[in-house]
């Protein structure tokens, strides 16, 4: 049968149970090495005589830019804008001058993305425009303490009413001159002239 390989974990992480002077203290590893290993290495604190710095800054360089891909391939930037910090703070100047590229990178991509998000709202808000039959037909209002009502063409409409005919148009304000109407955020008005009066309201006409 075959025997599970055991798990020292990638040399970038912190963990402290995977440290040359706790590793010897795992079951697992202890298991491992038998009731009478023959030789059993301790650090005592010292630097390990068979690790070279700058190979294993070039592991982890490796495993956590592997990682940070990982995280930027599954739309995760912030995970992987932190992984490349991490990167930086190992203080290899050859590591460090990769990561800052790219980041630098992704902070160019994200304000490309934003502006061009931006230039579409701007466009789709300058496109919004009032129907020129709404314009057409706004043909009068009446003003009364019970509520102002504005003609347009058959329909009798009150602030917050939208057009039957025109669902995304709503009437937002009336006034004994003028009509103003609203498509998502953007406002219109539309001007009356001057005409007959009643007692308990005033009339309006185009």
């Amino acid at each position: 049968m075959k025997k599970k390989a055991s798990d020292v974990g990638l040399e970038s992480q912190d963990d402290p149970d995977r440290m040359a002077e706790n590793l010897f203290k795992n079951p697992e590893i202890l298991r491992l090495l038998g009731d009478k290993p023959r030789f059993i290495y301790n650090p005592g604190g010292r630097p390990d005589p068979m690790l070279v710095p700058w190979v294993r800054d070039a592991v982890i360089f490796e495993e956590l830019s592997t990682i940070a891909e990982g995280l930027l391939a599954g739309n995760k930037v912030g995970e992987a804008k932190q992984v490349f910090q991490r990167i930086i703070q190992m203080n290899n100047p050859r590591y460090t001058m990769a990561a800052q590229a790219r980041l630098a990178q992704i902070m160019t991509a994200e304000e490309a993305a934003a502006a061009a998000k931006a230039g579409e709202q701007q466009i789709t808000e300058e496109q919004i425009q009032l129907p020129p039959w709404v314009q057409d037909n706004t043909s009068g209002v009446i003003v009364s303490p019970g509520g102002n009502l504005c003609l347009v063409g058959d329909f009798l409409l009150k602030v917050g009413d939208c057009l039957p005919n025109y669902p995304e148009v709503s009437v937002t304000g009336i006034t004994n001159n003028t009509v103003t109407y609203a498509i998502r955020n953007k406002h219109f008005d539309v001007t009356l002239e001057n005409g007959d009066s009643g007692s308990f309201d005033t009339s309006w006409k185009r």
